[in-house]
């Protein structure tokens, strides 16, 4: 009968047996298993005295079980050899892959073992770090790897044949240093092998566990962001806790011009507290923030930023809260726009192609180009639009003042920014709790964008646009077939191709109707819900060009068409878009000119001199490509095989 080392219920007085546990002081002292998005910045820190030996150690990772007497647990997932180091001077050890500092969590600290760790975050887990481990034991793909609890009874298997030959390969390490398992569900699931546990966080295994620095117990810690990681530092205590942010308020959300804003934040394990803010990227300005109110260990801190005198100005706060010890923890970045701002100055991305303003305050002013009803009979969800730029109104009751405004009226719209699978938005949430839409009086659609197929983008999104000869892919629906609610037949002839539709919202009066051509006219919003879309409002926002679809017709032929740049007025760059004419797919070419005068009519620049096949083309033109022309008044024109277009461009 084989002797058994540990127990489902931690270290026992089997220990006394040749294999005991060590006398090292080395620790497990912080993991992080999970987080939002792609596990770039897993990592377990070990600590200890400064220059204590880690030789001859190494991490055990047992998790999912394979199969014996019902599987629940005991296979090796993870196993990380140190290398030949010490503990640290700062007493700590850190262990981290390559990818460590790359995620979202924006982790700092100096890595001092860089390696594979790939942790499981499914199930209950079990950390051991171990000294002397048999090189027979490995990881494999699956339950590929050793099961060192064969018969699934809770206790570690004194030897067994690790390696898979057949053969006893006697212990599975010399000696446990530490342990810990974190717990995705008390009392079922995979066994664990610790009598120290952690977790579960919820329904889940804990994403980041720590030990408190004052009285080594564990903790679990945030899943999505890193407010109690200290990788390679000095971990929060427990007897005074780190403060933890319940929630923060603003009054009113978008001050109007000279009005200012009462901050406020709810926190807990907080003895004090301070907001520092910028106005328009300017010095920060810090203020000590007051005790509203007090209830056991919740605070209440309360502030006022003093108001700004213009509309558009931008004022940016971040409250910090301390504990006695002190330990500092911040809350979340927030803004607001002062006043009333343009709907266009809203519309700036990072690199990654996400809106700055994010959950920011903001109040806008701009006539209906889509009113209640047209893409929601339940809630509101409309577009307004001023003469910069449009935007997506949005809330999950229906508004009364938006349901009784109707097309080209103006309305005034105060709430939070938000951008919801690429949609820019100004809905409810955060400090801004109601989404105030007030009723301006009477006025008019502005008139439709003029764009081609390949407009369909970030640059007009929110806008009410009118695309000339879009061709539509309407596979699977006929030609001769029926708009479906919810159909989003592609675009398919922007060169080059884009991940762009035309969206048949369910609540207009399109579904039901027949597609009567592979080609239309489309009137209507650039929206976006992962990709750009086109969204006619009506029926009548679809009028179908010269194609009469049936056996035997013709390919639907563009002609010639040259759009407004975009921007105008520009400073360094614009974008010309044109439309070459001739059917598609053909190895037709016609000789295509692009070309800019002055007002003299002299010329300025050739821009396009070539042969071109049927289809909607895009030229970037650079100020500095041009030889820096002098700000003016210019035109452009196209001439396709002597036939000419000319519109008119401003440099500022």
């Amino acid at each position: 009968m084989r002797a058994r080392l540990l127990t489902v219920f931690g270290l026992v007085s089997l220990f006394t047996v040749a294999l005991v546990t060590s006398a090292m002081a080395v620790t497990i002292n912080e993991i992080r298993i999970d987080q939002s998005g792609s596990d770039n910045e897993e990592y377990i820190e070990l600590a200890g005295t400064n220059g204590e030996s880690l030789t001859g150690l190494s991490i055990i990772v047992i998790g999912d079980g394979s199969g014996g007497a019902g599987g629940l647990g005991g296979v090796v997932e993870a196993i990380v050899d140190l290398p030949a180091s010490t503990i640290q001077p700062d007493g700590v050890y850190l262990i981290a892959e390559a990818t460590f500092g790359t995620g979202g969590l924006f982790l700092t600290g100096t890595v001092d073992f860089t390696t594979t760790l790939n942790f499981e975050n499914s199930d209950n887990v079990t950390f051991l770090l171990v000294s002397g481990r048999n090189d027979s034991l490995h990881v494999g793909s699956g339950f590929g790897g050793s099961d060192v609890d064969v018969n699934d009874d809770g206790i570690i298997d004194a030897t067994g044949d690790w390696g898979g030959d057949g053969l006893d390969d006697g212990p599975p390490w010399a000696s446990i240093v530490d342990d810990v398992a974190l717990i995705e569900t008390v009392g079922s699931g995979e066994l664990v092998y610790s009598a120290t546990t952690n977790g579960p966080d919820g329904s889940f295994v804990p994403a980041h566990s720590y030990r408190c620095s004052d009285t080594a117990a564990w903790m679990i810690g945030n899943f999505g962001d890193s407010a109690f990681d200290t990788p390679d530092g000095v971990n929060p205590s427990c007897a005074n806790p780190p403060p933890t942010f319940f929630a923060q308020d603003r009054l009113p959300c978008v001050p109007n011009t000279t009005e200012a804003a009462a901050i406020t934040a709810t926190v807990i394990s907080a003895t004090g507290a301070s907001v520092s803010y910028t106005v328009n990227g300017g010095a920060a300005t810090v203020l000590a923030m007051g005790v509203q109110s007090t209830s056991g260990d919740t605070t209440v801190f309360a502030a006022t930023i003093p108001g700004q005198p213009n509309d558009g100005d931008l004022v940016e706060y971040m409250v910090t809260a301390v504990n006695a010890n002190p330990d500092t923890t911040d809350g979340f970045a927030q803004g607001y726009f002062v006043g009333l701002q343009n709907i266009g100055d809203l519309r700036v991305n990072d690199g990654g192609g996400s809106n700055i303003y994010d959950g920011y305050g903001a109040r806008v002013r701009g006539n209906v180009t889509v009113d209640f009803g047209k893409f929601s009979s339940t809630r509101t969800d409309g577009y307004i639009q001023d003469a910069t730029g449009g935007i997506n109104i949005f809330e999950f009751d229906i508004h009364p003042t938006y349901q009784s405004a109707g097309l080209g009226d103006e309305l005034t719209v105060a709430g939070v920014i938000d951008e919801f699978n690429g949609k820019l938005e100004i809905t409810s949430g955060g400090a801004c709790d109601t989404l105030l839409i007030d009723l301006e009086g009477p006025g008019a659609v502005p008139a439709p964008k003029q764009i081609g197929p390949c407009g369909v983008n970030e640059f007009n999104e929110g806008l009410l646009v009118e695309c000339f000869y879009v061709d539509l892919d309407t596979t699977g629906t006929g030609p001769t077939g029926l708009f479906q609610p919810n159909q989003a037949p592609d675009i398919i002839n922007c060169v080059p191709t884009t991940n762009t539709d035309v969206f048949i919202d369910a609540d207009t009066n399109i579904p039901g109707n027949p597609i009567t051509s592979t080609q239309y006219s489309v009137i209507g919003i650039v929206t976006e819900f992962g990709a750009h879309d086109l969204a006619p409002r009506q029926l009548s926002d679809l009028t179908p060009l010269n194609v009469t679809v049936g056996v035997g017709d013709e390919t639907a032929r563009p002609v010639m068409q040259l759009m407004q740049n975009n921007p105008n007025p520009f400073r360094q760059f614009t974008e010309i878009r044109y439309v070459v004419p001739g059917a598609p797919g053909t190895d037709q070419v016609s000789e295509v000119q692009l070309e800019i005068f002055d007002l003299q009519g002299r010329r300025v620049a050739s821009v396009i001199d070539d042969y071109q096949a049927a289809g909607e083309y895009g030229v970037k033109v650079n100020r500095s490509t041009l030889g820096n022309i002098a700000s003016g008044v210019y035109f452009y024109r196209l001439d396709i095989n002597g036939e000419t277009q000319t519109r008119k461009l401003i440099v500022e």
